[in-house]
């Protein structure tokens, strides 16, 4: 019984381009336990969260312990795939190795942003974010506010966050995440932070997915730093030269 569901950012791509029709939206989510079924840690009214993803356990990425490279991962995913509804209706089924068990002082919400808050954290460990790095998210989204949040955790001494949503961006301010925010959309976005950074960011977290925010990326990391592309593109990306 679904308790709780976020709105990823994908969905709300899925839900502009109308397709694929038929398509049960919703892969992060808290639940509550009907059936157990072959599971001998859970009982009937257990919160619980799960893992989306859907890997066939027999490729060689499966057996490498790298299930995301899977074929099957995304394809059979639950809210991303036909076969397997998301969180967004009442009921859902999902797959007994895929779930965990909630702990009391973790509510409802909380629990519903493990997935996104798995991404995040997982962005900024491909990252390497180190004591004194200077990191760049583009995207105020709540990717991009834990990916703020976390690069601070690893230690970064300045944080900067690239919105075109103003509320977004005074929000990652106002809630201590990001040391300040920058319009997107401004003319001189590129020479202010290159000039504020002395020659770039030592790290760029890009959270939005589309061909602009990944130029922006590419323009404002310093020669040698790194770009992680956390935000997914459904276009393909134009660079320039």
């Amino acid at each position: 019984k679904v308790l709780k569901a976020g709105i990823c950012g994908s969905d709300l791509h899925y839900f502009t381009m109308g397709e694929p029709v038929g398509l049960v939206m919703g892969h992060e989510f808290c639940g509550e336990v009907i059936d157990p079924g072959n599971c001998d840690d859970l009982k009937v009214g257990d919160r619980v969260t799960a893992l989306p993803i859907s890997p066939c356990n027999k490729c060689p990425a499966c057996l490498s312990g790298n299930p995301q490279y899977c074929k099957s991962t995304w394809t059979e995913a639950v809210g991303l795939s036909l076969d397997n509804p998301g969180a967004l209706t009442e009921k859902i089924k999902v797959r007994s190795d895929m779930v965990l068990k909630v702990p009391d002082n973790v509510s409802d919400e909380e629990a519903a942003m493990v997935e996104p808050t798995a991404v995040a954290l997982h962005g900024i460990h491909l990252a390497d974010v180190k004591v004194g790095s200077k990191v760049l998210v583009i995207g105020g989204g709540i990717i991009g506010l834990m990916s703020a949040m976390f690069a601070k955790k690893e230690g970064a001494q300045y944080v900067a966050l690239t919105e075109t949503n103003e509320a977004r961006g005074e929000k990652s301010v106002s809630l201590g995440v990001a040391d300040e925010w920058f319009n997107a959309t401004s003319e001189d976005l590129v020479p202010k932070l290159m000039e504020k950074t002395n020659g770039g960011f030592d790290v760029v977290i890009e959270c939005v997915g589309n061909g602009a925010a990944v130029n922006s990326a590419l323009s404002l990391v310093k020669p040698g730093g790194i770009v992680v592309l956390v935000g997914v593109a459904t276009d393909a990306v134009p660079t320039y030269t």
